[in-house]
């Protein structure tokens, strides 16, 4: 429920017991009388799609009207954008993690391995790349119609898209969670061995690597001419992304994950540090923090807004550039089923929650 800004309670673990909740999908359109009669205020729910009070594996992609989602270990489905009901369902019998839509399919990692594309129709396997049996964590990157890959067998790959043959591979000293990033030709790629590196996109050469001696190194994020990124050790490095020359870095309070990048600023989400850090693009010095409270740290960012939980079960709309908090929305209820906010993803206007007990949850921005 959305609500105004009161102090925070320490703890809602255990208010709502919402286990099994079989909700396929609720309009919930706030004071409005149909489901087409969409809500104005921010952080208003729109609908939520909770299949069997499951756990969302990933966040949420927009395309069109329609949305797609992923349960934990089970399905990737295909929604309406509109009001969450269903479209299709295409069993995985693993966790998938975010897709990226190339033309008619979707392309998407495994958690228990390989690399797979549905048929954006009907959710049909149109083909799949096997990973010697260890899974894809990673979002796949898509450019020309080229899907990018690493994965936890260290190897990063860059597969046809069209009939899933493989254009070439790179085998690594590391395991790769991170995301990774396409910028000027080249695929930046962050692994656990503490090394960002740099590959041509056309044929896997390397163009660069930049070690961090600082174990497992996040998703990049891009400001100007720099490529970001965190690591376990509990800093964010700026280096150069044409040559990999070393920039500016920054301490933090703990591990970073997925750092984002958004007008001019990065974000760096510490969930072990209980702080989000936006720092100086240029020089990385600190321009706000804020105290969270979670295992887990999603951020998003819309125009002049960051989303991300201040605790498990509270989500925060703050300005990006002071981190002044705007509205706050709590999880719990049947609108927003939950004990945790495990990812976030805006499109549009519309911003969409996974959580602990629902695959999708839909409010406005």
């Amino acid at each position: 429920m959305r609500r105004p800004l009161l102090s925070v309670p320490t703890s809602r673990r255990g208010l709502f017991g919402l286990a099994g909740l079989a909700l396929v999908a609720t309009a919930c359109g706030g004071d409005s009388d149909t489901p087409d009669e969409r809500p104005t205020t921010p952080g208003s729910p729109l609908w939520v799609f909770a299949p069997h009070g499951v756990a969302s594996a990933a966040p949420a992609v927009q395309v069109g009207d329609t949305v797609y989602v992923a349960r934990n270990g089970a399905s990737v489905y295909a929604i309406s954008a509109r009001d969450g009901s269903s479209r299709w369902e295409s069993p995985t019998g693993t966790s998938a993690s975010r897709p990226a839509l190339v033309d008619d399919l979707l392309v998407t990692g495994l958690g228990g391995g390989d690399l797979v594309a549905l048929d954006t129709a009907g959710g049909e396997e149109r083909w799949r790349v096997p990973t010697s049996g260890m899974g894809v964590m990673a979002a796949p990157a898509v450019a020309d119609g080229t899907a990018f890959v690493g994965g936890l067998d260290g190897v990063v790959r860059a597969v046809a898209v069209a009939d899933g043959a493989e254009l070439w591979t790179v085998t690594t000293g590391g395991q790769f969670f991170a995301d990774p990033q396409l910028r000027d030709g080249a695929v930046h790629l962050g692994g656990s061995d503490g090394l960002l590196t740099a590959w041509e996109v056309a044929d896997g050469a390397e163009r660069w690597s930049f070690d961090t001696g600082e174990g497992m190194v996040s998703t990049a994020a891009f400001v100007g001419d720099l490529v970001c990124v965190g690591t376990a050790g509990g800093r964010v490095h700026a280096v150069d992304a044409r040559s990999g020359e070393p920039g500016w870095t920054s301490d933090v309070s703990g591990q970073v994950i997925d750092p984002v990048a958004a007008e001019g600023l990065v974000l760096a989400p510490c969930p072990s540090g209980r702080r989000l850090h936006a720092l100086d693009g240029e020089s990385g010095e600190e321009r706000w923090q804020a105290t969270v409270s979670g295992e887990l740290l999603p951020v998003a960012v819309r125009g002049d807004t960051v989303y991300y939980p201040a605790e498990p079960g509270l989500l925060v709309a703050a300005e990006l550039a002071t981190g002044t908090v705007r509205w706050e929305f709590e999880i719990g209820a049947a609108e927003a089923p939950g004990e945790s906010v495990l990812n976030l993803a805006v499109s549009n206007d519309t911003l969409y929650l996974g959580t602990d007990q629902a695959t999708a949850i839909a409010l406005t921005t």
